[in-house]
């Protein structure tokens, strides 16, 4: 939003001589902007959420009980089905594979190597064999630094073009790379 209403404010500055009085205003509302987003932390500083209404528990869980004759239309869901217990026995036989692995391994007789995963820190050895490294490195190498290159440039285009103000291109190219990258 704030990059937007700078490129707004310099193509309308460039194109309309501007008072001072209409630059201050300018500025002081790009100030404004730039600290709306404290208004959420003085809001609940200021004006704290009310507290709900807190219901005491009863004393007794009887109400969830039925009674002799009431029927409970939840009681069929409470029942085990054929296909939990048949899953239970699945799952206790790869509890013990995973079991007799552990103790190959804490008895020296399987040396597990694992490298790190996602989100785990890596060694630069580690780093430099994984095509997740390399993919990065260069989408990275080639988009950014072309982008700061030409950027840096800009200006110098802009002139060998034929443009005496060359604010606006900068502000433009600015505001696009920054959205293309927040993309």
């Amino acid at each position: 939003m704030l990059a937007l209403y700078l490129l707004i404010t310099t193509i309308i500055s460039d194109v309309v001589s501007l008072s001072d009085n209409v630059s201050c205003i300018l500025v002081l509302i790009m100030a404004i902007v730039l600290m709306s987003f404290l208004a959420i932390p003085v809001k609940m500083t200021l004006f704290p959420a009310k507290q709900k209404r807190h219901v005491p528990p009863t004393d007794s869980s009887d109400h969830l009980v039925p009674n002799e004759g009431e029927s409970t239309p939840t009681g069929s869901l409470l029942t085990p089905s054929s296909s939990a217990t048949n899953l239970g026995s699945f799952f206790e036989n790869e509890d013990a594979l995973d079991v007799d692995m552990l103790h190959a391994v804490g008895e020296g007789a399987v040396e597990k190597k694992r490298g790190p995963r996602g989100g785990e820190d890596f060694k630069i050895r580690e780093a430099l064999i994984r095509a997740d490294f390399w993919l990065l490195w260069v989408v990275n190498f080639l988009g950014v630094g072309a982008g700061v290159t030409v950027l840096n440039k800009l200006a110098q285009i802009g002139v060998a073009f034929g443009l005496e103000d060359t604010t606006i291109l900068l502000t433009l190219f600015s505001f696009c790379n920054f959205v293309g990258r927040l993309g």
